[in-house]
């Protein structure tokens, strides 16, 4: 008998073990990356809700300046929830930043995070089940690349509940086909209406994935057989009861809501235009700052594509195959002599999209499964792209509003680099699929160190706000004014809100809110913004004493009345 590798034991450990080795390297990276700061401005937003609730201020809170600030469109938090005289930093999903609150008073904002781990190995752990209805081999691969080779690799440090949002997905996909195999089992209806339902409530995207569950039922169905009305039904009503839900805490926890803040930096132009931008943006885009490491991931990803191609479509062309391979590889880790940035679009973040496709070609899907998974996704992807801000996610990691659906979509980009594999021969395979997982982990890697360098940006600016805003205290006696005409500011900096008395500002309406400011005598002015050209605009009104350029193309400045 030919003995067993210590490979195929490993790979053939059950599932449990392969999601708690995840758990372990997750937490591993955690100390790595940080707790105390954050990436984007969504984040903190959920924070300082959670924060509030924790501390027993309850849900909304005053506005800081509301002297200079009758209307309260300049409150801090920009997209607050309004409630008379008080605002709710993030009550859209109102479950979401509760638990937050528990998980801080367990375990601090470590606890927070911790939340997003957890729902990437869940998300996983699902996920290679999914895959096992394709193929049992595919099971343990697909989990790691899920927790490792994925966005919801670099949303588990990110506290926004993309990651729960994703579990809970995938959750539902395999409640879907549990009832499509025991039609009789009325505990997998009961579970997948409460899994949408309770995705719905966490991510809004759930709405498009139930919708796009229950056209696939029908599209899946009528090529299969009989459609099963109930198993169409269940997603939506899940879906329109968790938005229901939602509208009805929001009235419990922020009752009389009329609205929200506006947000500062909305995107402008016509909605094909958005669409096409938002594309471009959420796909495409190698990085929001254009330079060489740019051209690097696309070689990358092209050459792994091409490997892809090549070995389904000309197998004997084991040359080809391992040198793509390879330079996709190399590519990959070359990109990270170029240091951090964020890597918007999902075909360059997460190359095995591209390059599942390119081994897919028109290939027949297997089961019944994966033609679902499929369905469901395209349809989904559709949705958002049809629906989302024209600047995508704003600072994102590969797309994030299609993040929920990534677990539907790797067991089919897994089955694809499988089946590609099975094309040549095993050396050849075995170099192919280390250049393949030498990119995706550089890709890893670099998802690592951006958010490293991105807590430590905004560790920067709160410190420098909070440094020259404290030693140019308010002459009326109260605390530090500070004026940003950047909606991102004061969520990255929530913990100032306490201390000083925070107005965010279009740009457009600097000059009136200036004025304002100086006319209540509660100068001098602690400045924020990313653009030089919004500090001219109050030149009519304040001089610039200090300007200070921070890292992030932060610059803050300290502005005397005139």
């Amino acid at each position: 008998m030919e003995p067993i590798s210590a490979a195929r034991r490993l790979v053939a450990a059950p599932i449990w073990a392969h999601a708690a080795a995840l758990l372990v390297v997750l937490c591993a990276v955690l100390p790595i990356i940080g707790t105390t700061s954050q990436f984007s401005a969504d984040e903190g937003a959920a924070i300082a809700q959670a924060v509030n609730l924790e501390r027993g201020d309850g849900w909304a809170i005053p506005h800081p300046f509301r002297v200079a600030d009758p209307t309260g469109d300049a409150f801090p938090l920009e997209l607050s929830t309004r409630a008379g005289d008080k605002f709710a930093p993030y009550a859209k999903h109102p479950i979401y930043p509760a638990m937050l609150a528990v998980a801080f008073r367990v375990a601090g904002r470590a606890g927070m995070v911790f939340l997003s781990i957890a729902g990437t190995v869940l998300a996983a752990v699902f996920t290679a089940l999914l895959a096992r209805r394709i193929d049992s081999s595919l099971a343990v691969p697909a989990l790691w690349v899920v927790g490792i080779a994925s966005p919801l690799f670099f949303d588990s440090y990110v506290v926004i509940a993309h990651t729960l949002g994703a579990a809970c997905a995938a959750a539902a996909m395999l409640c879907a086909l549990q009832i499509i195999h025991r039609p009789g089992a009325r505990r997998w209806y009961f579970a997948l209406l409460a899994t949408i339902t309770i995705g719905t409530m966490l991510r809004t995207e759930m709405l498009f994935l139930a919708i796009a569950l229950s056209v696939g039922v029908v599209v899946v169905s009528r090529r299969r057989g009989p459609t099963s009305w109930r198993l169409v039904a269940v997603p939506l009503i899940g879906a329109a009861g968790g938005w229901l839900a939602d509208r009805v805490l929001l009235e419990i926890v922020v009752s009389g809501a009329t609205g929200s803040t506006p947000w500062v930096s909305q995107p402008s132009g016509g909605v094909v235009a958005n669409r096409i931008v938002a594309f471009i943006v959420t796909w495409l885009l190698p990085s929001y700052a254009p330079g060489p490491g740019d051209v690097l991931l696309l070689v990358a990803v092209a050459a792994g594509a091409v490997a892809a191609v090549v070995a389904r479509t000309r197998p004997t062309d084991l040359d080809g195959v391992r040198l793509f391979a390879a330079v996709a590889g190399l590519a990959g880790l070359m990109r990270l002599a170029f240091g951090p940035g964020p890597v918007p679009g999902l075909l360059v973040a997460f190359p095995l999209v591209a390059i599942g496709f390119a081994a897919l070609g028109r290939r027949r899907l297997p089961t019944v499964a994966s033609e679902l998974y499929a369905t469901t996704f395209v349809l989904f992807a559709l949705a958002v792209l049809a629906t989302q801000y024209g600047t995508g996610g704003s600072g994102e990691w590969g797309g994030r509003y299609f993040a929920i659906g990534l677990p539907l979509l790797v067991p089919l980009l897994v089955y694809g680099v499988h089946e590609g594999g099975r094309r040549v021969d095993r050396h050849t395979a075995v170099i192919a699929v280390a250049g393949l997982a030498t990119l995706s982990l550089s890709m890893s890697v670099l998802a690592v160190v951006t958010l490293r360098h991105f807590h430590r940006e905004t560790d920067a600016l709160v410190s420098a706000v909070d440094v020259t805003a404290s030693t140019h205290p308010a002459s009326d006696g109260g605390n530090p004014v500070v004026i940003s005409s950047s909606g991102a500011a004061a969520r990255l900096a929530f913990t100032l809100l306490d201390r000083t008395r925070w107005l965010t500002v279009p740009s457009d309406q600097l000059d009136a809110y200036g004025r304002r400011v100086r006319d209540l005598t509660a100068g001098p002015v602690t400045f924020v913004t990313r653009d030089e050209d919004d500090v001219h605009r109050l030149d009519a009104v304040y001089r610039v004493e200090t300007a200070t350029k921070v890292a992030g193309d932060w610059i803050v400045v300290v502005l005397q009345p005139r």
